[in-house]
């Protein structure tokens, strides 16, 4: 048996999974069609002409990356401090607190978004209490910075601690010898994270920097629970969702959802990119 014929099922799967739905997207992103009723009407580009003049496709897509570049930049800094604690323990003790580390990330979506309702914006809320109290007036729903800072803290708490487990096993990777051969040369504690902590980790932490930023980017379900439709959430991924199904206009909602795409491809082609280089200057050296 010839080794291709092995890898063929694999390759059927892919396809019907991945392959074939882009496809139809790409078919009906060229067409006028309703899910209420109706068969698909071939316009050619006017769901893109549509698209380009979109006001809120493109507010959309600058929220959705402020957004996502803001949560990225905290749980790459929060979760790389959490790392190198983690590190420091050893044994059962190390092992119950990475455990307890780890708990947010089996909470589903919807129950963080179901959470952080009851926490900030149900009658009786403890986030607005507590705050209340200490002289701050907290208007989540109608103060758009309450309202962004409130949705960062829920995704930061819910995913950090995916780059710190990340991170944690790029710093268990690193050989000891490295770190006795600085304390013989009496090196700080930050010549030692500078010189053999971030070299070693650089590229575990481009790749915790690119699944987050997917990530945040196409958000979804947290976001449409705990805001729905605010003016400060309508993210590229919340439009896409609303249009497609919400309104039932699959034409539409197909072109913004490649456009979506595009977007996600060209980021990761970046971070690829930047990877890449990074490792050709090591190779040089």
């Amino acid at each position: 048996m010839r080794w291709w014929w092995l890898v063929i099922p694999a390759f059927v799967l892919v396809g019907i999974n991945s392959f074939a739905p882009i496809f139809y997207i790409v078919y009906l992103s060229f067409t006028s069609y309703h899910m209420t009723g109706g068969t698909p009407k071939f316009i050619g580009l006017e769901n893109y002409y549509k698209l380009v003049q979109d006001p809120d496709a493109w507010m959309g897509t600058l929220r959705g990356l402020g957004f996502s570049i803001m949560c990225t930049a905290i749980e790459l800094l929060i979760g790389l401090c959490l790392a190198l604690a983690l590190k420091e323990y050893k044994g059962k003790i190390g092992t119950i607190i990475t455990t307890i580390t780890v708990l947010p990330l089996f909470v589903p979506p919807v129950t963080v978004g179901t959470l952080f309702y009851s926490l900030a914006k149900a009658i009786f809320s403890p986030i607005p209490y507590i705050l209340g109290n200490l002289g701050i007036r907290y208007q989540f729903g109608t103060n758009p910075y309450h309202t962004i800072i409130t949705i960062v803290y829920m995704d930061v708490w819910h995913w950090t601690s995916l780059v710190a487990i990340i991170l944690l096993a790029a710093l268990s990777g690193i050989p000891s010898e490295y770190y006795e051969a600085a304390r013989i040369d009496r090196a700080s504690r930050w010549t030692i994270f500078r010189r053999i902590v971030i070299p070693h980790i650089r590229f575990p932490m481009v790749v915790a920097a690119l699944i987050r930023f997917i990530d945040t980017f196409k958000i979804y379900d947290e976001i449409w629970v705990l805001t729905g439709w605010l003016p400060i959430t309508k993210f590229l991924s919340i439009l896409t969702v609303r249009t497609a199904i919400g309104e039932a206009n699959m034409g539409y909602g197909s072109a913004i959802g490649l456009f979506f795409l595009y977007i996600v491809i060209i980021f990761t082609a970046l971070f690829m990119l930047i990877t890449s280089i990074d490792e050709r200057r090591k190779i040089s050296k």
